[in-house]
């Protein structure tokens, strides 16, 4: 997995672009649990409520940033699947947008990913 994030992101971005990044994904974790709440017909008996809420924790620390947002994705199709009222498809394909940036711009410097993948200071003795 270690190969697998360094080459998806060359960089965890700091400072006011890492900040951005940390806000989309509260922002996304926040969407996925607003439409599991808002809508009950479409969290289909219950059976996502514990699925949302381990994807909304994964993306607030940022671990496995990429396919947590595809997996927040698949939720989102599914919720967009079932709902038909106008206002709560075009928040779905909002959400759906957003998701997909984050899956495309990572985790940012301020997660776990960042921690865990991100690039390392060697130091060699002298």
């Amino acid at each position: 997995m270690l190969l697998t994030m360094q080459r998806l992101f060359t960089m965890f971005p700091a400072r006011l672009p890492g900040i951005g990044l940390l806000l989309l994904r509260f922002s996304v974790a926040g969407m996925i649990l607003a439409l599991g709440r808002s809508y009950p017909a479409a969290s289909f008996s219950g059976l996502l409520l514990p699925g949302e809420i381990a994807v909304a924790t994964l993306l607030c620390i940022g671990y496995l940033t990429p396919p947590v947002a595809s997996i927040c994705c698949i939720f989102e199709l599914l919720f967009l699947v079932s709902l038909f009222q106008a206002n709560a498809v075009i928040f779905c394909v909002l959400t759906i947008m957003e998701t997909l940036a984050l899956a495309l711009l990572g985790p940012g410097a301020y997660s776990l990913d960042a921690r865990l993948f991100g690039r390392r200071l060697i130091r060699l003795p002298k």
